[in-house]
């Protein structure tokens, strides 16, 4: 009983501080629903400093690793540019969360990030939602 308590405890400790740490970004904001981790690039994708881009996917690596939540949903909407390193850094998560059989979409870009995500065949390794909504309804636990 002892050691279940000590794991137990030993979870929540690790979520708590993985949760502070996706709390801090600014170039990556997250949250998580459930069993979603709702990743949002915020800004210009081309206004950013190289190593804070890998700190903060780093940051987001070590939480989506973790096996729940099950769901990465990379929201595209607050996101106005995005150059290779930026796309790199992102497919780097996704394939992370996809290596462990959790799931992955894409959600909500502009015209000209949706070519962009088309012509790298991306679309066609995870599906892409227009909206926010349509994204988190295609991972309704309650769908039959």
């Amino acid at each position: 009983m002892k050691q279940i308590d000590v794991e137990f405890r030993a979870t929540l400790r690790r979520k708590w501080i993985l949760s502070r740490m996706i709390n801090n970004l600014k170039i990556l904001t997250s949250r998580i629903e459930g069993n979603l981790f709702i990743l949002t690039p915020v800004g210009d994708g081309h206004s950013f400093r190289y190593s804070e881009l890998q700190r903060e996917c780093n940051a987001i690596r070590r939480s989506i690793e973790e096996p729940y939540p099950d769901v990465l949903i990379v929201n595209f909407s607050e996101l106005k540019y995005f150059g290779s390193e930026f796309i790199g850094a992102l497919i780097s998560l996704a394939r992370a969360k996809s290596d462990l059989g959790g799931k992955v979409c894409f959600c909500a870009a502009s015209e000209e990030m949706r070519r962009v995500l088309n012509n790298m065949r991306l679309t066609r390794l995870w599906p892409y939602h227009d909206l926010l909504v349509d994204a988190i309804a295609s991972f309704d636990e309650n769908q039959e």
